[in-house]
């Protein structure tokens, strides 16, 4: 039994940009254009063409510049050291003897540069130790002498380092 065909079904209907195509349209073969006609028409478009905005073609380009940038980072990143060891040869063994050298140098300066920072900090807290004994010391010498100033007031000053002053004894003399 053959299928009933639906009537509400249409075959889509095609139409130019230009409206309905007419049965009386005349069509002309295309021709090449002489230099001239070529130089109008490019004069022409050049015209009708509105001018571009500086500030759209910066941000265009350091857009493109950004991307590019993302770009060859994340290749570096990603790619760059498996493709650098695959091509590289066979190494010249004054250089891997460069590179060990090199590398026994400079583990060797950061040991002996980490034991004289740390010579140097042992020093310095050793020499505050010192100083901070005879700032003790200085201090006890300094209340034990105010103890005894104030117990004994035999002394007409309190300063204890300032020289007495003996009473001078008068005597006059005549000149015949």
């Amino acid at each position: 039994m053959p299928l009933p065909r639906h009537s509400s079904r249409k075959s889509p209907v095609r139409r130019r940009a230009g409206g309905e195509a007419s049965e009386s349209e005349i069509h002309v073969a295309p021709r090449i254009l002489s230099s001239a006609e070529k130089r109008e028409l490019i004069l022409a478009h050049a015209a009708a063409r509105r001018p571009a905005d500086p500030i759209q073609r910066v941000s265009l380009w350091a857009g493109v510049f950004v991307c590019l940038t993302f770009i060859v980072c994340a290749w570096v990143y990603t790619v760059g050291s498996g493709i650098q060891k695959s091509l590289a040869g066979p190494v010249d063994p004054n250089l891997q003897q460069v590179k060990d050298l090199t590398g026994a140098f400079a583990e060797t300066a950061v040991t002996e540069g980490a034991n004289e920072l740390k010579q140097g900090f042992e020093d310095i807290a050793t020499r505050l130790d010192q100083l901070s004994a005879e700032q003790a010391l200085l201090n006890q010498m300094a209340a034990e002498l105010n103890a005894s100033s104030s117990t004994s007031k035999t002394t007409p000053s309190d300063n204890l380092f300032k020289p007495q002053l003996q009473p001078s004894s008068s005597t006059v003399t005549t000149t015949p």
